[in-house]
C-alpha cells in the first residue's frame, strides 16, 4: 500500500467531517465548495479530514499536513507538536469579531508556510511571499440566476441581530494604532443596518428577516419600534426568501479591502438587486453595473428615490449584467468553487 496523503483540517467547527459531507451541510450553500474540495481531493488520492477524525485514528501516519481555518484552535499546537507540517492558514474572519487572532497574527503566521487572507492584511503578513489573497468560494453559476420583475415586493434585509460591544470597537482602534494596517478600515456597519431599518420601516413592503430580532437590540434600544413593524421572522431558506424582493440591503459586517462575503452573491443569484456597502475595492472583483453602490448616495432618501425609479427595463439590465458576470473569467477564477478547490489541491500536491 502506498503512503497515505493526509491533510488535517483544523477548525472550531466541522467535527466528524461535517464541513465536507453534503448530507450533513444540507442547504447551507456556502459549505458546498468545501464538499467539492473534499470530493476532488478524494479523486486525487488526498485524504482531507477534520482534526477530530485524525485524532481518533489508531495508526496515524508519520507525516501529514495541517490546514487551519479562520482561527488557531486548542488543537493547533498539539498537531504541530505531533509532527504535522502546518502548510495553510486560511483566515477570513474579520478583526472586529476576531480581535485577539489578528492582534497576534504575525505570531501565527510564523508557524505556517502559506497564508490565505483578505487583501487588507497583505501588509501584515511577513515574509510577503507567504501571502495569498483569499476569496469566499461561491457555489453558483450563471444558470442559477432567477430574474423576474413582476410579483416581487419592494425591499428586504436579511441579517442577524448581532452587535459589537463598544469595548471591542475600542480594542480594535487601539490595535490599529499599535499595529497599523494601512488598507484596513476599522468600522463596522451594524449601526448603519439599523439606520436603514429605521428609514425603510415606513413602507409596508419592506421586510426584515433573520435570527434574534425578537430580542432587544443591545446598546441601540431605540430601534425596537422599527424592528417590531418590519420583522417577519427567521427565514427557512434564504435564497427562496430573497426571490420575493426586487432589492436587498447587503451591508457587510465591516469595511475591509477584499472582504466580500456571501451576502451580495446570494442576492444576485436570487434576482434581487443588491444594495451593497462593504469592501471599498468591490469593483475590482464585481462589475459596478451588477449592484447598487450605497456610496453613490448621500443618504437613504436619495437611495429611496433611485429605487423607486428602477423600472422593469432597468431591472432586467441589472439581471443581464449579473448573468454576464457569473459566466465571466473574473468570477470563475476568484469565486468559483472549482478554482477554490484546485487552488488548494495544487498546493497540497506540491508538498506530496
Amino acid at each position: 500500500m502506498g503512503l497515505r496523503r493526509i491533510v488535517v483540517f483544523d477548525t472550531n467547527h466541522g467535527f466528524k467531517n461535517r464541513f465536507f459531507k453534503r448530507d450533513m451541510v444540507g442547504e447551507n450553500r456556502f459549505l458546498w465548495p468545501w464538499c467539492f474540495l473534499y470530493e476532488l481531493c478524494r479523486e486525487r488520492g488526498i485524504e482531507l479530514m477534520s482534526g477530530d477524525v485524525y485524532l481518533e485514528m489508531e495508526n496515524k501516519p508519520k507525516s501529514a499536513f495541517l490546514f487551519a481555518r479562520d482561527m488557531i484552535t486548542k488543537n493547533t499546537y498539539k498537531f504541530i507538536k505531533m509532527g504535522l507540517r502546518p502548510i495553510v492558514l486560511y483566515a477570513l474572519e474579520n478583526p472586529l469579531y476576531a480581535c485577539d487572532f489578528y492582534f497576534n497574527l504575525q505570531k501565527y503566521v510564523n508557524y505556517f508556510e502559506n497564508v490565505f487572507t483578505f487583501r487588507s492584511l497583505r501588509d501584515s503578513v511577513y515574509p510577503k511571499k507567504k501571502f495569498n489573497q483569499a476569496f469566499y468560494p461561491v457555489p453558483y453559476g450563471a444558470g442559477d440566476i432567477c430574474g423576474s420583475f413582476k410579483k416581487r415586493k419592494f425591499l428586504t434585509m436579511i441579517s442577524g441581530n448581532h452587535v459589537i460591544h463598544p469595548l471591542r470597537r475600542l480594542y480594535v482602534r487601539i490595535f490599529q494604532k499599535i499595529k497599523p494596517i494601512p488598507t484596513l478600515v476599522n468600522r463596522d456597519l451594524y449601526l448603519d443596518r439599523l439606520m436603514a431599518l429605521e428609514y425603510f420601516s415606513k413602507y409596508d413592503d419592506f421586510d426584515l428577516w433573520g435570527r434574534d430580532w425578537n430580542k432587544s437590540v443591545k446598546y441601540f434600544r431605540k430601534y425596537g419600534q422599527f424592528i417590531k413593524k418590519s420583522y417577519r421572522g427567521i427565514t427557512e431558506d434564504k435564497f427562496e426568501t430573497l426571490k420575493r424582493y426586487k432589492f436587498s440591503i447587503c451591508f457587510e459586517n465591516c469595511i475591509m479591502g477584499g472582504w466580500i462575503t456571501e451576502k451580495i452573491f446570494d442576492t444576485m443569484v436570487a434576482g434581487s438587486i443588491p444594495i451593497y456597502w462593504g469592501a471599498p475595492d468591490v469593483t475590482d472583483y464585481i462589475p459596478k453595473n451588477c449592484f447598487i453602490d450605497f456610496r453613490d448616495f448621500k443618504n437613504f432618501n436619495e437611495l429611496d428615490q433611485y429605487l423607486k425609479n428602477v423600472d422593469e427595463k432597468t431591472y432586467y439590465k441589472y439581471i443581464q449584467n449579473i448573468k454576464d458576470f457569473f459566466a465571466s473569467e473574473m468570477y470563475l477564477k476568484n469565486f468559483g468553487e472549482k478554482a477554490f478547490a484546485e487552488r488548494f489541491i495544487n498546493l497540497f500536491e506540491s508538498y506530496f
